[in-house]
């Protein structure tokens, strides 16, 4: 399942680690995955020819973007046929790179360190920032 009920943030380009672990979860669920219109690099599915990733393109979908709507939120995939074929791609293998795409955004949020720790001092203005917002809806 994918979109930001799954992982609980706006449907966006999520970086994937390159390490050689993330190479080789990759190859372990999608040994056998080819397309024209699809690119494996850096531990990622990408659109041919772009950096964007394949998460992003069926995130849209799953949220209910059409293709059109795609085109128009990620211009620089140029046309409609890679975007179909994107998807294509995706729904013929959902099940692997479903799976892929969350133990890739585990390992992302397990590398993340909280902002309250990395900066105290940012974290404590935007927590004041919230409450007063919250004080003028009242």
């Amino acid at each position: 399942m994918l979109g930001s009920k799954r992982t609980g943030i706006k449907a966006q380009l999520l970086p994937v680690s390159d390490s050689p672990r993330s190479a080789f979860r990759s190859e372990r669920y999608t040994q056998n995955m080819k397309s024209e219109y699809i690119e494996q690099r850096n531990g990622g599915y990408y659109v041919a020819g772009t950096r964007i990733s394949l998460e992003s393109v069926a995130i849209a979908y799953s949220n209910g973007d059409t293709p059109a709507k795609i085109l128009e939120d990620y211009p620089f995939l140029e046309k409609l046929s890679r975007i179909y074929g994107a998807l294509a791609f995706y729904l013929d293998n959902k099940s692997a790179l479903d799976q892929h795409f969350a133990e890739t955004l585990r390992e992302f949020e397990s590398r993340c360190i909280p902002l309250e720790t990395a900066n105290s001092e940012l974290h404590a203005r935007i927590e004041r920032a919230r409450a007063q917002i919250a004080g003028n809806r009242i």
